[in-house]
C-alpha cells in the first residue's frame, strides 16, 4: 500500500513531514514588481529564497537564492519541486564589486574559449546581484525544465562543462537557448502589427517572450544562453545620391560587423550612408528601437543579408518589439521582399 506520508528523521528526531496524497503539482510563483526586492531582502531568513512550500533546505547559504525561468522570459520563485534554472546571489555587503568583478571574469573566460558559465548582473532595489545559469538543467522545446541526474556527473565532467558549480554546459548556448519557443502564428500579440502581416514569408517562424530589459544582443544571449554566433542583428542604413534617400535594412550575425560605409554604399548606389535615426527607423517600420527586424519592413526597402547568417541554420531576430524574439532558418530570410545575399561582414 502506498504510504499517504513522508517522515524524514534527523538522528531519530522527526524534522520534516510530506503529505503526499495531497501534495500540490510542481510550480513556479511568479515575481511581480517588487516580488525579486523582497525575495532578496528577506535571504537571511529564507536561504536560497526557500519558503515552506519550496520542499527543500539548505543551511548556510543566506545570500544565495534559486530563481526559474517564467513563461513570459521573467524570473519566479520554484514551488513543490520545481526545477530552478538559475542561482542568484547577493553582493557581498563589506566588499562592493565582487559580483560585476565575477561576472566580468566569466565573460573573459568565454572570450577566450573556455568553458565559463553564462552570467547576468541584476539591479535589485540598491543592490547588485549576479543570476548565474545552472549547467544541470535541460530545457524542453515546450519549455518545461528537466533536472539531470547527479550519477551523469558523477562519471566525468562532460567536455567543456565550466568547472563552476553553478555554468551552464560549455556546449549549451545555441539558437534556441532556454527560451520556450512556439509558432509565431499562434502568438500575435507578441509581434509588431507589421511582422505579424507578413508571417506568410516566412511560415516556419518561432517566437519567444523576454524580458524587454535584455532585448540588447549581449544582454540577450547572456541571459538565455543563445549563443552570439546564432543571433542575427538587423541594422537599419539610410544611403543617399542627391535628394534622394534609399532605406535598407542589413542582416549580420553578432559576431560580425558589416561594411556598410563599403560594400553596402556600393550596393545601394548611395554617395553617403549612415545607420538611420532612431526616430526615422522606428517611425518607417512601425517597430521599437532593439526589435527591429526585416519580417514586415515597408516595401521596397532592400534586405541585404551576409552569406554566413544564411549558412547558419537556426538564428534568432528580432519581433518588432523589445519584449520578444523569433527564430527561424537563416535561409528563410532570403525569401522576404526585396532579399538579397550579399557578403557584407569585414573579416
Amino acid at each position: 500500500m502506498r504510504p499517504r506520508t513522508l517522515t524524514v528523521h534527523l538522528e531519530d528526531v522527526p524534522v520534516a513531514t510530506f503529505d503526499l496524497e495531497h501534495r500540490p503539482p510542481p510550480s513556479v510563483e511568479p515575481y511581480d514588481e517588487h516580488g525579486l526586492d523582497r525575495a532578496v531582502a528577506e535571504l537571511s531568513d529564507h536561504p536560497l529564497g526557500l519558503y515552506d512550500d519550496s520542499e527543500l533546505s539548505i543551511a548556510g547559504l543566506a545570500d544565495t537564492m534559486l530563481l526559474a525561468r517564467t513563461p513570459d522570459g521573467g524570473f519566479g520563485r520554484p514551488r513543490h519541486g520545481a526545477a530552478s534554472t538559475h542561482i542568484l546571489t547577493v553582493d557581498d555587503r563589506t566588499r562592493r564589486g565582487l559580483v560585476r568583478a565575477e561576472h566580468a571574469c566569466l565573460a573573459l573566460a568565454r572570450d577566450v574559449d573556455l568553458a565559463g558559465a553564462h552570467s547576468a548582473v541584476l539591479r535589485v532595489g540598491d543592490t547588485d546581484c549576479i543570476v548565474v545559469t545552472r549547467y544541470d538543467r535541460e530545457v524542453a522545446a515546450d519549455g518545461s525544465v528537466r533536472r539531470i541526474h547527479q550519477a551523469v556527473f558523477a562519471l566525468g565532467r562532460p567536455s567543456g562543462m565550466p568547472c563552476c558549480s553553478f555554468g551552464s554546459v560549455g556546449a549549451m548556448p545555441s539558437a534556441r537557448g532556454t527560451l520556450p519557443w512556439s509558432p509565431a502564428a499562434d502568438h500575435p500579440d507578441l509581434l509588431a502589427g507589421a511582422v505579424a502581416a507578413a508571417l506568410a514569408s516566412v511560415p516556419g517562424a518561432l517566437v519567444a517572450p523576454i524580458d524587454p530589459g535584455l532585448a540588447d544582443t549581449a544582454a540577450f544571449c547572456t541571459a538565455y544562453d543563445v549563443s552570439l554566433a546564432a543571433s542575427a542583428n538587423c541594422v537599419v542604413v539610410a544611403g543617399r545620391r542627391g535628394e534622394v534617400t534609399t532605406y535598407a535594412a542589413v542582416m549580420v550575425l553578432a559576431t560580425d560587423r558589416a561594411d556598410v560605409n563599403g560594400v553596402v554604399r556600393k550596393h545601394l548606389g548611395a554617395r553617403k550612408i549612415s545607420f538611420a535615426p532612431m526616430e526615422d527607423a522606428v517611425g518607417l517600420t512601425g517597430m521599437e528601437f532593439g526589435g527591429i527586424t526585416p519580417i514586415g519592413l515597408p516595401a521596397g526597402w532592400p534586405v541585404l543579408v551576409d552569406p554566413a547568417v544564411v549558412a547558419a541554420g537556426e538564428v534568432v531576430i528580432g519581433s518588432g518589439l523589445r519584449r520578444s524574439k523569433v527564430l527561424l532558418d537563416g535561409a528563410a530570410l532570403l525569401g522576404l521582399p526585396g532579399a538579397v545575399e550579399v557578403a557584407l561582414a569585414q573579416r
